[in-house]
């Protein structure tokens, strides 16, 4: 349930020698959209309007206790016009954007912060490589450390997990990790805790002091044993407004704090200013591989709830 290329292609999660060196076979992606941007789960390529392509390839070496897996990316958007501009009042209540924001930075939601999620990259087509995925991991019996950039994969979901997935390019972060499933007294648990800094787009604003976050996030599954096709889980994230990528280290331990409310407030309430916010899951799956059957089920809130009495009440009142 928590899955990465690394923990994927790494025998010795499988009680294998690991080879010393393999060579990964080059992967082509190829999205074209006649009218609008559309993709999913296809890694660092924004399929915007127009031909767009992700490549990748690499390889990977053992030396002991460590693994390096080098899969680089390259993407090419062809980044065309759309068939409509959303800036134009015809298909927006308010096109005036904020002061210092970007012409193509998200028009919606602006008080007090919104989503770094531009409707278009310029004007031109773009071309950019990426680190892909790629990692550095040193094993210590049931635990590994290591620096990656690759996408994490986490819950049970095959296309829309609620934390964690490759619908956007991975990102530079710190992680340790149980090396394998780990037979417990209760149960056997597969863990994983990282930190990493997510990196504003060009194409939001042009304030520098804003443009690095935090993010630090925690993921556990259990099943009760190796045969058991019953897996639950809890996952995790907590975003935070840092200084720079320096300060992002010192935000490792976010995933356990609590972030307050920060969603609970009004539209309108003026004391609403950007912050630390989080987001968390619940999930178990039930796998037959016998009968070739697999039901799961996934939960996310993006706020924890205020009391379990007010959490009650609103329930007894609808």
């Amino acid at each position: 349930m928590l899955r990465s290329t690394s923990s994927l292609t790494d025998a010795r999660r499988q009680g294998k020698s690991p080879r010393r060196f393999t060579i990964v076979l080059p992967q082509l992606t190829y999205v074209s959209n006649s009218g609008l941007p559309f993709g999913q789960n296809d890694g660092a390529l924004w399929a915007g309007v127009g031909g767009n392509v992700r490549a990748l390839a690499g390889f990977t070496a053992s030396v002991g206790p460590i693994r390096l897996v080098a899969i680089p990316e390259f993407t090419y958007w062809a980044n065309k016009d759309l068939s409509i501009n959303v800036i134009d009042p015809k298909f927006l209540y308010q096109p005036n954007l904020l002061l210092g924001r970007a012409r193509y930075s998200s028009p919606f939601n602006q008080f007090p912060y919104s989503i770094d999620m531009p409707w278009r990259f310029g004007l031109k087509s773009l071309s950019k490589v990426y680190p892909g995925q790629s990692s550095l991991i040193v094993k210590a019996g049931p635990v590994e450390a290591g620096v990656a950039a690759e996408n994490e994969w986490w819950g049970p979901a095959v296309r829309n997990p609620i934390v964690m997935s490759d619908n956007a390019a991975g990102f530079p972060h710190a992680l340790i990790r149980t090396s394998h499933p780990a037979n417990t007294p209760i149960g056997q648990l597969d863990a994983r805790w990282i930190v990493g800094s997510l990196q504003e787009s060009p194409f939001f604003d042009n304030k520098p002091a804003d443009d690095v976050r935090s993010l630090s996030a925690l993921a556990i599954a259990w099943k009760r044993n190796a045969a058991s096709g019953v897996t639950l889980g809890f996952t995790r994230s907590v975003f935070a407004s840092v200084s720079g990528t320096g300060d992002v280290l010192s935000h490792f331990f976010d995933a356990l704090k609590s972030v307050g409310h920060p969603d609970a407030l009004g539209y309108e309430d003026k004391r609403m200013i950007p912050g630390s916010d989080q987001i968390f899951s619940l999930f178990a799956r039930w796998a037959l591989p016998v009968y070739g059957l697999e039901s799961y089920i996934e939960w996310g809130r993006a706020d924890f709830p205020v009391s379990l009495f007010v959490a009650s009440s609103r329930k007894d009142d609808t």
